[in-house]
């Protein structure tokens, strides 16, 4: 299709891509990529043959369903210049809190250096369906990512990928606690399908935006150092 938008028309397209699309994408844009980013940071030349054939660098994937730190997850990702990207359906908004100067794409990453792989931000639009976007996130994600998200059930399958994931409260998940997680949930769903009440979750605080972003810093940066070292190590 032909495209007549003007160069400012199409810059300020809104860029969006569904769950296949975006693992495409990935798999096409490595090779370039991390010839630059590892050029001079790897100790042995086979390295770069295993990098290209997995995306090597971390990504900040936020399952934006009633998500409300995804502001301070996108300000993790920019402080940390490692990608990110936004998973909900398009009925969320999900581009309103993307500012207008943040990149698109990797060929316009920001911080892009010898250890970093720079910041871009790229929404992942996925159907209305129950659990969409955690499928989505899912099919993209590789070892080492980081996923944000309030779902103990997609944090499940997110340590499984060999991945981390963080809660909206700044709980970080582990594997050593996760099945009793998963098992207090659906206790809890039996009880009110019986007909009785749970104790829901307390009020949002700031204290819990704070330990969410001060644990989010933390999980991203030992995320990137982990991706460098084992690069060196192949």
């Amino acid at each position: 299709m032909h495209d007549n938008s003007t160069p400012t028309q199409h810059a300020a397209t809104v860029r969006k891509c569904n769950a296949p699309q975006y693992a495409a994408k990935v798999r096409r844009r490595n090779a370039h990529r991390y010839r630059m980013v590892f050029g001079s940071q790897l100790q042995h030349p086979t390295a770069i043959a295993s990098l290209l054939e997995r995306r090597c660098m971390p990504t900040l994937f936020i399952d934006a369903d009633a998500c409300p730190v995804t502001r301070e997850a996108l300000a993790a990702a920019r402080a940390t210049r490692i990608p990110c990207v936004i998973a909900g359906n398009t009925t969320q908004n999900l581009e309103r809190r993307i500012r207008r100067d943040d990149p698109r794409d990797a060929d316009h990453a920001r911080g892009r250096d010898n250890t970093h792989p720079g910041f871009w931000v790229e929404v992942l639009d996925v159907s209305t369906g129950a659990d969409s976007a955690d499928f989505a996130i899912i099919e993209c994600l590789e070892p080492g990512d980081v996923v944000v998200t309030q779902d103990i059930g997609l944090a499940s399958m997110v340590l499984g990928r060999g991945a981390a994931a963080i809660g909206v409260r700044g709980h970080i998940y582990e594997k050593a606690t996760i099945d009793m997680q998963l098992f207090i949930r659906h206790e809890e769903k039996k009880v009110r399908r019986a007909g009785g009440r749970t104790k829901g979750p307390s009020a949002f605080t700031d204290d819990d935006r704070e330990r969410f972003t001060r644990n989010l810093a933390k999980l991203l940066r030992g995320a990137l150092k982990a991706r460098v070292q084992d690069a060196n190590l192949e």
